[in-house]
């Protein structure tokens, strides 16, 4: 089932799909996890409908201003953090053991040093990092957004070391999974048009050459093979950095 804020390409997605897989049981579902009304909708269309798995993949990121979603929450925090978080606790109760969640995190949070130059994350009380009003960054420097980012990233993390203690009497595997820097997708939509035109040009050289970096298949591949290979999900809930 693929959830997309978008019914046209939730569709287009689905058909490439089957068209690659004939045959596949392919549905869709209309979910935008910046807005929260929209995921209680999602769930109500599920409908109770069991499931293995919840992979929790959307991402954004923003470097011009502190934009807000639908309502008041900060739009990369809404994105990447609060309505998966969301959709977990509202779904929760429909997973079928053994089961395995994957929330999409990133390597970011240690820092420059080790994340290809990537800012850390500042971490503050959740609710300054929902709203702009509240927080230290609250707009203005173009660094704030990709600290926006990792910040909403390392939130991933600190949910699935939770999560797995909170779910430890049932067998659900949680996972904050790290997909690796990928270049080819358009997490640098917001960037000036000269790094993006960089990234595009040298993107594909890097995935040859950089270990690390990754292509959007590579990544897909190891996700999906983490939701999918029975030893994957094992008999006792636990965390792990997975994209390794």
């Amino acid at each position: 089932m693929l959830g997309c804020r978008s019914a046209d390409r939730d569709a287009a997605a689905a058909a490439a799909i089957r068209e690659d897989v004939p045959g596949a049981a392919v549905a869709v579902l209309e979910v935008d996890v910046a807005d929260l009304s929209s995921v209680r909708n999602a769930v109500r269309t599920l409908g109770g409908q069991p499931l293995g798995a919840l992979v929790c993949n959307a991402g954004v990121q923003i470097t011009r201003g502190a934009q807000r979603s639908h309502r008041w929450v900060r739009a990369t925090f809404a994105t990447n953090h609060l309505g998966h978080f969301a959709l977990i606790r509202a779904l929760l109760g429909q997973l079928v053991e053994p089961a395995r969640i994957a929330l999409v995190s990133s390597g970011t949070h240690p820092g420059p040093l080790r994340s290809f130059g990537f800012p850390a994350p500042r971490w503050e009380d959740p609710r300054a990092l929902a709203d702009p009003a509240l927080s230290s960054l609250g707009g203005g420097s173009g660094r704030d957004g990709p600290v926006r980012y990792s910040t909403s990233k390392l939130a991933n993390i600190y949910t699935a070391y939770e999560l797995a203690r909170r779910v430890r009497d049932r067998r659900i595997a949680i996972n904050a999974f790290d997909p690796g820097l990928m270049p080819e997708i358009g997490l640098a939509r917001d960037y000036p048009a000269a790094i993006r035109r960089l990234h595009a040009r040298i993107g594909p050289l890097l995935v040859r050459a950089v270990p690390g970096i990754r292509s959007v298949d590579q990544a897909a591949a190891a996700l999906t093979s983490l939701i999918t290979t029975p030893s994957s999900a094992g008999s006792v809930a636990g965390t792990s950095r997975a994209a390794s």
